[in-house]
């Protein structure tokens, strides 16, 4: 085996490259470049010349690629073939998003949404209000009543209850803005235990009104009760009835009322009841003392009330001249005053009302509530039952000149 030392390197010049092994020991001036298999032996030279017989093969391979694509693509343009593929190229195509295969490519976009502002609390409702109440002090001889009121115009109408009025000497009205006012008494209805004040002042904030036929038992509704200092206390109370009749201590009968699981006290009755969007649909009145629930007269039959006082000094409820109970749950007649709309239009005791502008009439309190809902002059169509067979007729309601016997519920 000969001696590694001893080998001769220059005879190799041209031989064999030397193995990769060998060269990681070798010095460099011991390595030469070796030429590639083929090439043509040039002493003494750095480079090596490519065999001419492959470099022709290649250059010939080389052509007739080049000659086979350009027929290719006139077989192509002649024949349709491949056109899908030329329109598809002939723009330059967008750019592309890669995803995983079990990844969905969702394009988000930014909506600019405005967000919803919070509901008012109850304070802020209170307090939005708190311009539309009074405080109303009324002198009864020695005595003095405290009650509370609405403000309903800009020229110093207050609405409020007309109990604390009766054989009183003096009114003094405290304003939310601190100040007092003396009071005069505008008009009362002992129908409804509403009256109408009035105050020397053309500025003042007349309350938003709404809808008390919206109210559902089960809903909510909003006390305002305005103190001594001229503050609002609010508390929340739920609606237990709508359009039911109740009984004061005063033997009066108030019919369509809202009633709520809230005690008002004397004092603070004929304030307002708000609804959920703070607009008053009630005018509180004293159930009395110790009644486990609250009584307000809805705010669309005070209005119209309150309109007549002001506008002719008494409220102008309509008549129709009968006087009835309930009867085996049925509302009856008991007795027709002669030369009244009920006479004219042909009603007899006994008679059974079924209905009213084709409206069903389940009780002798919603029989009252259905004529009251109505203005004198108007023509109701009553539907009634005499002796087992339905009849209607039709009656035009007239002004109430004085207050008629309450009818009495069996």
């Amino acid at each position: 085996m000969p001696d590694d030392d001893s080998f001769d390197d220059e005879a190799a010049r041209f031989g064999d490259p030397v193995h990769p092994d060998d060269r990681l020991w070798r010095h460099p001036s011991e390595i030469h470049k070796v030429p590639p298999p083929g090439a043509r032996s040039i002493p003494d030279t750095v480079d090596f010349a490519p065999a001419p017989r492959r470099r022709t093969v290649a250059a010939a391979v080389a052509v007739s690629s080049l000659v086979g694509a350009a027929v290719a693509v006139s077989v192509i343009m002649i024949t349709g073939v491949g056109e899908r593929v030329v329109e598809r190229w002939v723009e330059a195509p967008g750019p592309v998003q890669l995803a995983a295969p079990s990844t969905t490519v969702v394009t988000s976009t930014t909506t600019t949404t405005e967000a919803s502002p919070p509901p008012p609390t109850m304070s802020e409702l209170a307090e939005a209000t708190s311009p539309s109440l009074a405080w109303i002090t009324v002198v009864n001889g020695e005595d003095s009543t405290d009650c509370a009121g609405v403000v309903i115009t800009t020229d110093g109408h207050l609405l409020t209850e007309a109990q604390p009025f009766e054989d009183f000497s003096s009114i003094t009205v405290r304003l939310h803005d601190g100040s007092t006012e003396e009071g005069a008494l505008v008009g009362v209805d002992p129908l409804t235990d509403l009256a109408v004040v009035k105050v020397g002042r053309d500025d003042l904030a007349p309350a938003a009104l709404g809808d008390p036929r919206d109210l559902t038992p089960g809903g909510v509704v909003l006390v305002l009760e305005p103190d001594e200092t001229g503050k609002v206390a609010a508390s929340a109370a739920m609606v237990n009835a709508v359009g039911t009749p109740a009984r004061l201590e005063s033997e009066l009968t108030l019919y369509d009322m809202i009633r709520f699981d809230a005690q008002v006290p004397v004092e603070l009755s004929g304030g307002p009841l708000l609804n959920a969007d703070g607009e008053v649909i009630g005018v509180t009145v004293r159930a009395g003392n110790g009644a486990p629930f609250g009584l307000a007269t809805p705010i669309d039959a005070a209005r119209v009330v309150a309109t007549d006082i002001i506008e002719v000094g008494r409220a102008r409820h309509p008549w129709l001249g009968i006087e009835g109970r309930q009867e085996q749950a049925q509302p009856v007649v008991l007795r027709v005053v002669e030369g009244s709309p009920a006479h004219d239009a042909g009603l007899l005791p006994q008679d059974v009302i079924v209905a009213v502008n084709d409206e069903p009439i389940p009780s002798m309190a919603a029989f009252v509530t259905a004529v009251r809902g109505h203005r004198p002059g108007q023509t109701i169509t009553i539907t009634y039952q005499r002796d087992g067979v339905e009849e209607q007729i039709a009656a035009e309601l007239e002004v109430r000149e004085e207050p008629a016997p309450t009818p009495v519920e069996g």
